[in-house]
């Protein structure tokens, strides 16, 4: 089997929030396109990360889109990944898998002042 490729983008434009933020226990978490400061993965490039760290199954020749969203808090740490489009069982957990044992991330802005924010990345899995 050929290597694996992911190609990772950031999707801009996919949801339209009413208030342009959500509240979940009393917390605001703001779309990443209402923050001025996005989150920053802390050990380097995020998708590096998440290549050098999934186990893409051999005997499975699977290919297409997952699209995940999490939450980075206001401190830093990934929160609530939900697949929001989903590929095949056993990729759909590695994904999973991955964006929970992250490092901390440094959080998103809004003001100047930390803030949770939503984000959204599709991941292509393809075999070459």
């Amino acid at each position: 089997m050929g290597k694996m490729v992911i190609a990772f983008f950031i999707i801009f434009n996919i949801w339209n929030l009413n208030d342009n933020s959500l509240t979940q226990s009393e917390e605001k978490i703001f779309f990443y396109l209402d923050v001025d400061e996005l989150p920053q993965f802390n050990k380097g490039n995020v998708f590096e990360y998440i290549y050098n760290n999934i186990e893409y199954p051999d005997q499975i020749d699977i290919q297409g889109k997952v699209i995940v969203s999490f939450i980075i808090n206001k401190e830093g740490k990934v929160e609530d990944v939900k697949l929001e489009k989903k590929l095949f069982p056993q990729c759909d957990e590695q994904i999973q898998k991955i964006f929970y044992s992250m490092p901390p991330w440094i959080p998103g802005k809004k003001g100047g002042v930390k803030v949770n924010t939503l984000l959204l990345v599709p991941i292509n899995f393809s075999i070459q």
